[in-house]
Order: C-alpha cells, then sequence, then structure tokens
C-alpha cells in the first residue's frame, strides 16, 4: 500500500510499548490515515559468550605451499577440497617464524582459509604470513605478534582478512602490494613500528571494521589505488597519519572514528574524487594538499563529517560564500571566488582555514588556536588575514604558498610550539605582512623562502628562536623607510640617540640607530625601540569549555583560553573578570561582575551555580589592562535547566557540550531509555540503562532532538557554550531535531518560512499516549525542548543562538 510520508516515525521500545509518535491530520476526506513505522522494535539483548579455557594452538613448523598440489596434510592443510564451498584449511597452528615465513602460499588459484593461527617472532627478512601471486584466499582470526611484518600480500585477489591482532610488528601489521578485491574486516592492527595497515596498487577494494592504533606511522595507508572504500573503523593515536590517501582516486572514507593523531587525521595527497561522509573526527581533522585544483575541489566531503562535534564546512566551485560566526570544526575553500570567514573560533583540529585556489578571500576576526595549522593558503590570490588570533600551534600558524597578493595585518600570530614557521611564505609573490604580533615560536617567527616582493614593517617579532629568514635577500624590505620605520626585535640591541632616515641627528625617535641583521644580505634598516601598538585595546580570552563539576555537580566550571596579551604582546593583561546574568544578551549587557582572578588564570568554578539552583546563567570573561581597559570573550559559556516529569520527555540540548557521551549529557536526569530518530540513517537509535549492550546512541549533542523516559522527576541541567549560530540540516522526510537558542522570540511560522517546512510537531505531557501537538504558525520555539519537523527538501535551518 503506497502512502504520503506524512506521519513521523514510531519508536517501540522492548517491551512493544509505542512510546513516541507523531499524528497528522487527514489531509482530506478521500486519503486515508497511513501510519508509517520506519524503525522496528529495538532487540538489544546482547548474549556474550566466554569459554573459560580458551583452545590452545598446536605447535607446527613453518608453511610453505607453491601452486595448488601443496594443499596436503604435511604442509598443515587440515581440510577441505578447495572449492569455494570447501575451502582447503590451515587453523589451530602455533608457527615460530624466527628462521622463514611463518606461512607462505605462492602461485595458487583455489580457495583456502588460515584460521585461529598464532604466528610470531618473525625475523629481519621473514614475514608471519605471506600470500603471493594467490586468489581466493582468507585469514581468519589470526593472531600475529612480536613480527618483523605482519601478513604481506603481493600480486593477488579475492583475499580476505576477518578478525584478528596483529600488533607489535617491527613494520606493518598489513602490507598489501598490487592487489584487487581485498577486504580487512574488524582486524586489530595496532602499535606497530610503521603502519598498521600498508596498501599500494589496489582496486574494489574494503577496509571495514577495524581498529588501528598506536601505530608509529601513520595508521591507514593507501597509495596508488582506486575504488577502495574505508568504513567504520576506529582510528585513533597514531604517530604520523591516522587516514592517508595518496595518489588514489574514488576512495570513500565513511563512518570512521579518527583520533588523536600525532600529524594529520585525513590526509588527502595528490588524490581525485575521494568521498568523505558521517566520519567523527576528534583532536584531528583533514588535511588537503596536491599541485593541481583537481586535487582540492573533485572532493565531495558532507556536512554530516563532524570535527570536535562541529560541522567540517567544505565549499568548492562557490561564489560570494560568507561564514560569520558560524560553529565549524574546520573550513575549507576550494577552486572558489570572493569569501569571507570572519567571527568564527576553530580550534583543536588539524587545520583551522584552508584557502586554495581561491580568487579574493578575507580572514578576519577569527580565533584560530591550538590547531597543527591555523591557515594554509595556496594557489591562491588577493588574500587577507586581518585581525585574527592565530596562535598556539604544533605545526604552523600561516602558511602561504605559491600565491600572490597576500596581507597578514593586525593579528595575533604567537606560540607555535612545533618546529615550524609561525608565518611562513612560500614562492609567493607581493606579500604585506605587517602590525601583527609574532612571538614564542620554537624555530622561525617569519620565514620568507622564494618569496618576492614583501613588505614587512609595524610588526612585534619577539622570542622566537630564529626570528627571521629571507633566502632572497634585498629583493624584500623588512621596513617601510622613514618614518614608519620597520618592526620591534625582542633580541636587538642597539641603541636610539638619534634620528633622520640616516640616523645622524642627535636626538631620539624610537628607532634604532643601526640596523638589525637578519642574514647576511637582508636587514631591518629602522628597527622599533618598542613594541607598536597596533591595537586600541587588549585582545580577548576564548572560553574554551564548561562543565559541571562537584560531588552532586552543584557547581559550574568555566575554563578559557589567555588573552593573547597576557604577559606578552603590546598590552599586558593584568587579570580577568568574570561577568554572569540570568538572561542572555551576546554582548554582555545587563552582566554584573561576580569575581575578578590574576592574569595567568584560565578557569573559575561558580559554586553553588549548577543541579539544585533554579536559575540558567550565562557568563563573559573579559581581559583587563593596568589602565583598566577590557575587552571581552565573544563566545560565552552557559548553564541551563528544566525539569524534566515522570514519563517520556521531548528534549534538546541548548549548550555545546565538550564531553558529548550520553552518560555525561544525561548525568542528573532519572531515567531508563533515551531514543533519538537519525534521518540520515532512516531510523531510530536508542540508550537504555538496563540492557548489558546499552545501544547504539553514545552522543547527544545541541542539533538533535531526544525523547528520554524519566523514571523519578528530576532536571536536565547542563553547562556548555553557547551558540552564536548553529546549522541544522533538515533531510527529504521527518527529522527530530533540537533547539539551540536563547531567543524567545523564534516562532514556528519563521521557522516554515526559513525551511520551507510545512509541519512541526512538539511535545505536549497532557496528550497521552503520543504527548504530540501539531504546532500553529504563532507558536514559540522553547529552549531545551525537541521538535519534530516535515521537511520537503534537503535543506541547512540557520538557528540564530539569540
Amino acid at each position: 500500500m503506497d502512502c504520503e510520508g506524512t506521519h513521523a516515525p514510531i519508536w517501540m521500545s522492548d517491551q512493544g510499548e509505542e512510546v513516541g509518535i507523531l499524528m497528522s491530520e487527514r489531509r482530506g476526506s478521500s486519503q486515508a490515515v497511513c501510519i508509517i513505522i520506519l524503525a522496528s522494535m529495538l532487540c538489544l539483548s546482547s548474549v556474550i559468550i566466554v569459554n573459560e579455557e580458551s583452545s590452545a594452538y598446536t605447535p607446527h613448523a613453518p608453511i610453505y605451499i607453491e601452486g595448488d598440489i601443496d594443499f596436503i596434510p604435511v604442509n598443515g592443510v587440515s581440510g577441505g577440497t578447495g572449492t569455494q564451498a570447501d575451502p582447503y584449511v590451515i587453523e589451530g597452528w602455533e608457527i615460530d617464524a624466527s628462521t622463514q615465513d611463518g606461512i607462505l602460499i605462492r602461485a595458487t588459484g583455489v580457495h583456502f582459509v588460515i584460521r585461529d593461527v598464532y604466528v610470531h617472532s618473525a625475523g629481519l627478512n621473514q614475514k608471519a604470513i605471506s600470500l603471493i601471486g594467490v586468489s581466493n584466499g582468507s585469514v581468519e582470526n589470526a593472531v600475529l605478534w612480536n613480527n618483523m611484518l605482519g601478513t604481506r600480500i603481493i600480486d593477488s585477489e579475492n583475499i580476505t582478512i576477518t578478525g584478528g591482532d596483529y600488533s607489535d610488528s617491527d613494520f606493518h601489521g598489513v602490507y598489501a602490494d598490487n592487489v584487487a578485491n581485498l577486504t580487512i574486516d574488524g582486524l586489530n592492527a595496532s602499535s606497530n613500528g610503521r603502519y598498521g595497515i600498508w596498501i599500494n596498487k589496489a582496486s574494489n577494494s574494503l577496509l571495514k571494521g577495524n581498529s588501528v592504533s598506536s601505530n608509529l606511522r601513520t595508521g591507514v595507508y593507501v597509495v596508488l589505488s582506486n575504488n577502495v572504500s574505508v568504513i567504520g573503523n576506529n582510528v585513533s593515536g597514531n604517530d604520523l597519519h591516522g587516514l592517508h590517501i595518496r595518489l588514489s582516486e574514488n576512495v570513500t572514507i565513511a563512518n570512521n572514528n579518527v583520533s588523536s593523531s600525532k600529524f594529520y587525521g585525513v590526509a588527502l595527497e595528490s588524490s581525485t574524487d575521494i568521498t568523505l561522509t558521517n566520519n567523527s573526527i576528534i583532536d584531528d581533522g583533514v588535511f588537503l594538499t596536491g599541485q593541481f585544483v583537481s586535487h582540492f575541489r573533485s572532493h565531495t566531503i558532507t556536512l554530516d563529517n563532524t570535527v570536535n562535534g562541529e560541522p567540517l564546512y567544505y565549499f568548492k566551485d562557490s561564489s560570494d560564500v560568507v561564514m560569520d560566526g558560524t560553529l565549524a570544526g574546520q573550513l575549507l575553500f576550494a577552486n572558489c571566488t570572493n569569501v569571507l570567514a570572519t567571527n568564527l573560533v576553530i580550534m583543536n583540529t588539524d587545520l583551522g582555514v584552508m584557502v586554495a585556489f581561491v580568487d579574493g578571500a578575507s580572514i578576519i576576526s577569527n580565533t584560530l588556536t591550538h590547531n597543527k595549522d591555523g591557515i594554509y593558503i595556496v594557489y591562491s590570490d588577493n588574500v587577507t588575514v586581518e585581525n585574527s588570533n592565530v596562535s598556539s600551534s604544533t605545526n604552523t600558524s600561516i602558511t602561504i604558498s605559491r600565491s600572490n597578493a597576500v596581507t597578514i595585518r593586525d593579528s595575533n600570530v604567537s606560540g607555535t610550539t612545533g618546529y615550524q614557521w609561525t608565518i611562513g611564505s612560500f614562492s609567493t609573490t607581493n606579500i604585506t605582512i605587517v602590525g601583527n604580533v609574532v612571538s614564542n615560536n620554537l624555530d622561525f617567527g617569519i620565514g620568507l623562502g622564494d618569496s618576492t616582493p614583501a613588505l614587512v614593517y609595524g610588526n612585534a617579532i619577539i622570542n622566537n628562536i630564529v626570528q627571521g629568514f629571507d633566502n632572497l635577500g634585498n629583493e624584500n624590505s623588512w621596513d617601510n623607510g622613514y618614518p614608519s620605520g620597520g618592526n620591534y626585535w625582542s633580541d636587538y640591541m642597539g641603541t636610539d640617540q638619534f634620528n633622520g632616515p640616516n640616523q645622524d641627528i642627535l636626538g631620539s625617535d624610537g628607532i634604532g640607530d643601526t640596523p638589525y641583521i637578519i642574514d647576511f644580505n637582508s636587514q631591518d634598516r629602522y628597527p622599533l625601540m618598542a613594541p607598536p601598538s597596533t591595537s586600541p585595546i587588549i585582545r580577548p580570552p576564548t572560553i574554551l569549555e564548561a562543565y559541571l563539576s562537584g560531588q552532586k555537580w552543584e557547581n559550574v566550571t568555566i575554563i578559557w583560553d589567555l588573552s593573547p596579551d597576557d604577559g606578552e604582546g603590546s598590552k599586558s593583561v593584568v587579570g580577568y573578570r568574570i561577568n554572569r546574568s540570568m538572561t542572555y544578551d551576546s554582548d554582555g549587557l545587563g552582566y554584573s561582575l561576580i569575581a575578578t582572578v590574576p592574569n595567568a588564570t584560565s578557569i573559575f568554578i561558580d559554586e553553588f551555580a549548577g543541579e539544585g539552583d533554579p536559575n540558567a546563567y550565562f557568563y563573559q570573561v573579559c581581559a583587563v589592562d593596568s589602565s583598566d581597559n577590557s575587552t571581552c570573550s565573544e563566545r560565552q559559556a552557559g548553564k541551563f535547566t528544566r525539569a524534566v516529569s515522570e514519563g517520556p520527555n521531548l528534549v534538546s540540548i541548548p549548550l555545546i557540550q565538550s564531553d558529548e557521551s550520553i552518560e555525561k549529557v544525561l548525568q542528573t536526569v532519572k531515567f531508563d531509555k533515551a531514543w533519538t530518530y537519525d534521518a540520515y540513517q532512516n531510523k531510530w537509535i536508542s540508550y537504555m540503562t538496563f540492557k548489558p549492550y546499552k545501544g547504539e546512541l553514545k552522543t547527544v549533542n545541541h542539533r538533535i532532538g531526544i525523547w528520554i523516559n524519566v523514571t523519578e522527576e528530576s532536571n536536565l541541567t547542563v553547562a556548555g557554550i553557547v551558540p552564536l549560530m548553529t546549522s541544522i540540516e533538515l533531510l527529504l522526510g521527518w527529522n527530530l531535531v533540537g533547539f539551540p537558542s536563547f531567543g524567545t522570540n523564534h516562532s514556528v511560522g519563521e521557522f516554515k518560512s526559513d525551511t520551507s517546512a510545512p509541519r512541526v510537531e512538539g511535545f505536549n505531557s497532557s496528550s497521552p499516549p503520543y504527548f504530540l501537538r501539531v504546532l500553529s504558525d504563532s507558536d514559540k520555539l522553547e529552549t531545551g525542548f525537541g521538535y519534530w519537523v516535515y521537511s520537503v527538501l534537503n535543506v541547512f535551518w540557520e538557528v540564530s543562538g539569540f
């Protein structure tokens, strides 16, 4: 029977009880009401059987098979006839591979399976398992520990690795070269000396559900390959990259968890047509590099990819793009014209903002801190970075490569902790660097590599290991002539007793009497004796996170990143003021001072303002200098609470959480079940406190609506960051969304107008059994509530935080 999709999905508990349903009125007397159940009953019972005694392996000499005729018992074959239905079986052996490959199979075409073997001690020229020139083989649940190399697969096809543990090899867990139809599913490839999984020249292959962690180089490396899918893997803590795709095409990277790589989480190098969907990336990001525009603009990177819980924005082939105050995990522009990125806060990712093959980009008033790379400008023209805080990068703060007409102005570009550049320019023409604070970098402050003409002046260059670098000498200018002068250099040892263009007239002028020498043919002719005042006020701190603390979550703890002028720069921060209000204002108007703390302090605990206090609170942190000038954080922290009654409640979380695990977010609620509708997967996902396997719903963010079955009247109390603007993607059909805003004038009618959604339904506690009602255009959206939305388009709802 065909029906219109006019009803929301029904969620049914494990007892078959209907818990949430959205009913629509009839659309006409001739149209039957049709209830579409999009999710079947959730059966979450889990049975785990663990044997008291693990089965023992039987010792066996190394196995060498060359050709189909060698599949015989003396070579460890215990059964099978070599057909697909009845493969040859090699299983249950423990093999010491210290003298030769543990299992070597070469030049075969019959079907075989290596199952439940333990191979160890492969030495300098040995591999635990080698498959060379074979097809139709599989390796299941092998344990390969402490080998030079785990499994080597060369010139082979139709090979499957399922389960197993390939760890602690000196080189790679898996090494595959020139393979087709390779599947690696459910493998643990961890703590290897180089790569977890290394694949070269692969086609039509799948890496699925693997755990790849703590390898001393890259987790998964795919090079010179095509039609490869990397799906549902956990990749974490690798010492180089998490996933590195190089010189490859048509690679799909979907549903992976990537975290805490030392360099880049997902590195796409000189590759084309890469698809990234629904990946969760934490303390990592996506980095693009290459020589041609196709290496940057041919990819599909969807908004359901998240970096630290925020969307990964990727714009390609676009014009007149404005990103103003939007919450973003990363921002990547490729092959665009006239783009603006302003009032963004991006932190703890691989690369804050990328500008590649762009003509006309303005990156203004942003905070990009604690990233591996702050800003990456490549193959672009007419780019300006202005009034931004690009600091505490672990690799480079700003990199400019093969570009033209780039200006870096009035910004804090400091605290790079890696042995790289604070501002580095390579093969770039017409670059201007003016009015910046460039300080405390562990290597170069400002570097000009094959870049000319360059004009560098009015900067405060402080306490870098190497203050400046210029390999083109007098083709560039490190000052703006007299009397504008050059730059302030913290290690300048000259005096100021003279003035004038030749510094030969008695009387000081704030300019050193002798040049500052950068190298044998580069100098600042007019070094400044004091840092220039590049900003009328000190720069603000950045609130990083807020959370409930204390034994009963009774406190609110706020943590912020220090002002760039705390202890350095052209101004001096002497302390911070914490202002608070029960009503949100984006500018902090009407807030009251509740505390002051000294400089170098980055934490404040508001005691007894958390759970138990029925009020909402909003916090602004302001830096203060010795003249009582102050400037306040753009981001605000907040605490929100609302009562939830016994039974079903439809709620949302209006604050950005630093820990989005469902146990943490709902820690103040007494409940037994929580569930939400995933429109991407077209299914319900749930969390049940009473199940051994609690379910798929593991995290809760500020974009989603969530049903909670409350077992005892309690409070939903959370603390976090107040979102300035949130993008929520509405897919065609039903969507269960949150309302991450503290505005009181957002009407349902305005929402419908903005999104073309014809129908919105909300919670109604007095309407059992479904607890829902159709909302009228005059109804207001309420903070902390969830909403059902029927969308006739795939569209983004831009929600203002106020």
